[in-house]
């Protein structure tokens, strides 16, 4: 998520291991992120890059996602609103992030999270 310390990055992870745990096969774009960039996060990649990532993530959604869950605040995300509008448009359903599987502390702050494991891996 631009505009959100660390791309919000902490909280995806977070969330994969919830649903990874759950049994889900989880595609995390943060993972892609990092692949693109490797450590080093750019906050406001160029438009191009912009464009090559959220192809990418529309075609996964498109092709193999069953279900979408969606982090708090995606509503500020336009990357998020596309995949959800993908998500919608394909027919695959799209569910919020079950309160439960938020960390017990999470009450927006997307700073709080930043040593949290990651993850690779429903789609988020």
């Amino acid at each position: 998520m631009t505009g959100v310390k660390d791309l919000n990055f902490p909280l995806f992870d977070y969330v994969t291991i919830r649903l990874s745990s759950a049994g889900y096969d989880v595609f995390n774009p943060a993972n892609y992120t990092r692949r693109v960039f490797g450590k080093k996060l750019i906050d406001q990649p160029s438009r191009a890059i912009r464009r090559k990532m959220l192809a990418y993530e529309l075609n996964w959604i498109s092709l193999h996602a069953d279900i979408i869950f969606m982090l708090p605040d995606w509503q500020n995300s336009s990357g998020a609103c596309a995949e959800r509008q993908a998500a919608v448009a394909c027919e695959i359903p799209v569910r919020e992030v079950p309160p439960n599987w938020l960390p017990d502390e999470y009450h927006g702050n997307h700073q709080l999270f930043a040593d949290q494991a990651q993850d690779p891996g429903a789609h988020l």
